[in-house]
């Protein structure tokens, strides 16, 4: 990675509003953008641009796979002479580093039992609550073709499928989390019949993420969760971090989704967003 590339990347993760993509020509950018790290947003009717709207999993893909644990440090030594400029072109040059996949797949959970088969041989789900299952070999893993497909980005939800209140309809159900951020799970559920759902935030990065890595590449397998009480629950939603994202808003006439319009609609309506882990109930004690 140049040191142009570099300071253009901390220029990103330093910033809260999306980058024009026509400044960031560099080949670290379009694996960023393979690898579902970074969400491309429209900011206008030709004009696009790169938003980090998950900074931690941009870290972790420079520490993992170009082997830059500090992106300061790295451009630091970038600009001195010498061997500690070397040292880091080195890195960046090493292609045998910079492609090396530390993982592959994603991970799966589920409240009810599945039946699923992994290269053949049958696979129990779920796993023992406070476990998941990573599923390395992904090309091999196949689930019922009634199960929905459920898409997750918050954590705990993930964890905790079980505390979804049952006017959601999700217990029958693959929850999957795509880990370490990458294309597979897009991959392997375009292959398959099973009906996808995304489950994401309800504000303006949610339907970012729903509409730019899931539905423009799944088309109408996919389709977007809006729960019964939302109109109701966005009444009292945040009101700051509506504003903080307002920048991210897409024009309404460039949405084609059903589901993503009707979601458009209830935020500026509210003016207020919400986070999805609202819908996990507190474990009674």
């Amino acid at each position: 990675m140049t040191l142009a590339a570099a300071k253009k990347l901390r220029e990103l993760l330093a910033s809260d509003k999306p980058i024009p993509l026509s400044d960031l020509p560099q080949a670290i950018f379009r694996e960023l953008m393979e690898e579902q790290v970074v969400t491309v947003v429209q900011g206008g009717r030709t004009r696009k641009a790169l938003y980090a709207h998950n900074k931690d999993a941009v870290i972790n893909y420079l520490r993992n796979k170009k082997g830059i644990p500090d992106l300061d440090k790295y451009i630091d030594e970038l600009e001195q002479p010498g061997p500690l400029r070397a040292d880091a072109i080195a890195v960046s040059a090493n292609s045998k580093l910079t492609r090396k996949r530390t993982f592959e797949g994603f991970l799966v959970n589920s409240v009810n039992p599945i039946e699923a088969k992994l290269n053949g041989r049958p696979l129990s789900l779920p796993p023992q609550e406070g476990t998941f299952i990573h599923i390395h070999d992904w090309a091999g893993f196949e689930i019922p073709s009634g199960i929905k497909i459920v898409g997750v980005e918050n954590s705990e939800v993930f964890r905790y499928p079980q505390r979804l209140p049952d006017e959601l309809n999700l217990k029958e159900a693959l929850f999957v989390c795509r880990y370490p951020y990458s294309g597979d799970l897009v991959t392997w559920i375009s292959r398959h019949q099973n009906q996808y759902i995304h489950f994401g935030d309800f504000d303006w990065a949610g339907m970012n993420i729903y509409l730019d890595e899931y539905k423009a590449k799944l088309g109408e397998k996919a389709s977007l969760l809006i729960p019964d009480d939302l109109d109701m629950r966005l009444a009292n939603a945040s009101l700051a971090l509506y504003n903080e994202q307002l920048h991210l808003r897409k024009k309404l006439e460039d949405i084609q989704d059903a589901d993503a319009i009707r979601l458009y609609q209830l935020l500026l309506k509210h003016r207020r967003v919400l986070e999805q882990e609202i819908y996990v109930k507190k474990k009674k004690v």
